[in-house]
């Protein structure tokens, strides 16, 4: 069966590789391809710009935010996470936001601090603002809300009503 769906998956690395691969699997059984730098090869392109391409490539935007904001590359004055989330403004693909509760247990090797920790704040009260976002406390509790929030995204283009009528005339 063909992907319904380019999804680009975005956060920060080291601190949330446990949900990044929780929301990938929850994607693939979803029949969606998952587009995140896990894929990449090595290839003559800076890793922002094809971060970059890949989020204006996509259909849907899934961003993932804990308490780090990431790291800045040369030239610029933003983190590669945050970049991407701003080409997904640009290139208007639906965002669906998934913030880290504060609540929840982290590491705090995790835990940005100064100026970095004041930029992550800033981003995600942004993010708060701007969109209905979904808290989550463990990678499970994260994999749980992305599939309904790509399910409603589905069911508001009309995906969801092509596909049973697929499989209804197997």
């Amino acid at each position: 069966m063909k992907t319904m769906a380019k999804i680009y998956v975005s956060s920060t690395f080291k601190d949330l590789e446990e949900c990044r691969e929780k929301v990938r699997l929850v994607l693939r059984r979803m029949k969606h391809e998952d587009v995140a730098m896990e894929y990449y090869v090595a290839e003559d392109k800076r890793p922002v710009d094809k971060c970059l391409e890949d989020v204006a490539a996509c259909d849907i935007y899934v961003g993932i935010f804990a308490w780090r904001y990431g790291y800045i590359p040369t030239g610029y004055d933003k983190s590669i996470t945050e970049l991407e989330y701003r080409k997904a403004v640009e290139t208007r693909k639906d965002c669906h936001i998934f913030l880290l509760h504060e609540d929840a247990p982290w590491l705090p090797k995790f835990v940005d601090k100064g100026d970095d920790a004041q930029k992550i704040d800033y981003l995600r009260k942004e993010l708060s603002e701007k969109y209905t976002v979904s808290f989550f406390k463990t990678p499970e509790e994260l994999g749980s809300l992305v599939g309904p929030s790509v399910h409603n995204w589905e069911k508001e283009l009309g995906i969801v009503s092509v596909k049973k009528r697929c499989h209804s005339r197997n």
